[in-house]
């Protein structure tokens, strides 16, 4: 089935019902039909009570007082029914209006509709700068396309598309190139390039004032033995607080995305809402805290679970013990599970821009600031070798000089993003059309794409297994050591 909502006649409808009657179980209509289980359950208990009239589709559109919404939410939050119970109690024809309901009430907003708001199929018209506008706020304020769609009325098929070109193209693949030339076409003039540039750095000023403010805070509770639901916490108090940085109060989207809570688990917390689901995982968290702090913390999602069913009146799964121990920082000691880097980045896989399969590489520029490759290299020394440290570059390929250099104990990203920035500092600004490298962990990482994507330099990847595609770099990193560190290397001490 291809997820499509599909419309059945009425005879379609009791055609079914009347095989269930023929003594066919539903189970066996699904599996045959293709009916979903819960379509043919809800047919069969309309016909019975309304007989024919049942199985007709209802067009009138119910309206439910907000009292009731409020009942049958709480209801169901409380954790002893379900959606079905429920719609059959209150007579509700679907249960995803229940759904609807729960969702609303969870996320702070107000039951007193439910009806959706028109949502913009088409987008609407926009210019170059709205566009590159728009990308740069949603890449500076940690991708978040829901608020952007909100705050630009723009559709969401549009934010999407835009984001993807500007990180690949820059603010040139955002021009409308569709037709005859429009208003928009060409190049931006100096004074929208400022105004874009100034917005810019504004919502990347907030952004890092706000992660400043949840850092501190989350340390003050620290050390206030605050309740173990810190983060939350850390949200209240900081949403009553002034940003210093743009003299208004934090946003509830940034907090969320700051202390990585999703906002309905904080409305749900601040309103109270306790159902009897979130009282027992609370108590099964108290436990497994008492006895990873007995034993050391040695033990993982396997042991914890035996314990837990064998020890306490509490059931829980691998998966939802897995679930308690990540949302609330419980992680064993020994025999950590090892991270496949490259699948964790997979998205940020970019193209190689500098290869062609019928021309080969292209490592040459005619002018300066065009074409800059950067990479990292170990660098040991002492007597024996015994210490290390990672080098950053980065080098420009008209001259083959090295613009900018960091050093670091460890291949980070904020070591690849300290390099980046300094050579931007050093050639005044001036930026590169393409910034090559290869699929490290470092150069894959969130916060040097998001680096790329705001400054507007595309960015380019050897492909997977193929140092040659950076041969550039790795040349100079091969000469650097036959001719320095392989004479020298015992006069470097720690």
């Amino acid at each position: 089935m291809n997820g499509k909502s599909i419309r059945y006649s009425v005879e379609e409808k009791l055609k079914y019902v009347q095989l269930v009657e023929q003594g066919m179980t539903v189970t066996s209509i699904e599996t045959r039909f293709g009916i979903r289980h819960s379509n043919m359950k809800r047919w069969v208990e309309n016909y019975q009570k309304d007989g024919i009239e049942g199985l007709k589709q209802k067009d009138t559109h119910h309206q439910y007082p907000v009292e009731l919404k409020e009942e049958v939410t709480q209801k169901y939050l409380a954790g002893y029914t379900s959606y079905d119970q429920l719609a059959k109690e209150y007579q509700i024809p679907n249960i995803a209006v229940i759904s609807r309901w729960v969702a609303l009430y969870t996320s702070g907003k107000s039951l007193d509709t439910t009806r959706r708001k028109v949502i913009m199929k088409d987008g609407r018209k926009t210019t170059q700068l709205e566009r590159i506008e728009i990308a740069q706020w949603i890449i500076a304020h940690q991708m978040d396309y829901t608020t952007a769609i909100q705050k630009f009325n723009v559709s969401q098929g549009q934010v999407y598309s835009w984001v993807k070109k500007f990180k690949q193209g820059g603010q040139e693949a955002l021009e409308d190139r569709r037709g005859k030339a429009k208003e928009d076409h060409g190049q931006l003039s100096e004074k929208e390039k400022l105004i874009l540039e100034n917005k810019r750095l504004k919502a990347q000023l907030e952004n890092m004032a706000t992660e400043k403010a949840v850092i501190l805070k989350i340390q003050e509770l620290e050390r206030r033995n605050a309740h173990k639901k810190i983060k939350f916490q850390t949200i209240k108090e900081l949403l009553l607080e002034i940003n210093e940085a743009t003299g208004n109060t934090y946003t509830i989207g940034l907090l969320c995305k700051y202390t990585k809570v999703p906002r309905s688990s904080y409305y749900k917390w601040a309103n109270g809402v306790r159902s009897k689901r979130t009282i027992d995982n609370e108590a099964i968290v108290d436990y497994m805290f008492k006895l990873e702090e007995e034993h050391d913390y040695i033990y993982g999602v396997e042991s914890l679970t035996m314990y837990i069913n064998t020890k306490t009146k509490y059931h829980a799964g691998h998966n939802k013990v897995r679930r308690l121990m990540k949302e609330n920082g419980i992680e064993a000691s020994i025999r950590k599970k090892k991270h496949d880097r490259h699948a964790e980045h997979k998205d940020q896989i970019l193209a190689n821009l500098l290869y062609d399969k019928d021309t080969g590489h292209h490592f040459n520029s005619g002018q300066s600031n065009q074409v800059w490759v950067t990479d990292c290299t170990e660098l040991r020394y002492g007597s024996k070798s015994q210490y290390k440290l990672r080098l950053s570059a980065i080098k420009d390929l008209h001259d083959h000089s090295i613009i900018a250099w960091q050093i670091a104990d460890t291949e980070t990203s904020a070591l690849v993003t300290d390099t980046l920035q300094l050579a931007l500092k050093v050639t005044n600004g001036q930026k590169p059309k393409i910034l090559h490298s290869d699929q490290g962990a470092a150069y894959t990482s969130g916060e040097y794409n998001t680096l790329l994507a705001g400054t507007g330099i595309k960015h380019s990847m050897s492909r997977a297994g193929t140092p040659g595609d950076n041969s550039p770099m790795e040349a100079f990193w091969s000469h650097m050591k036959d001719e320095f560190f392989a004479f020298k290397k015992n006069s470097f001490k720690r």
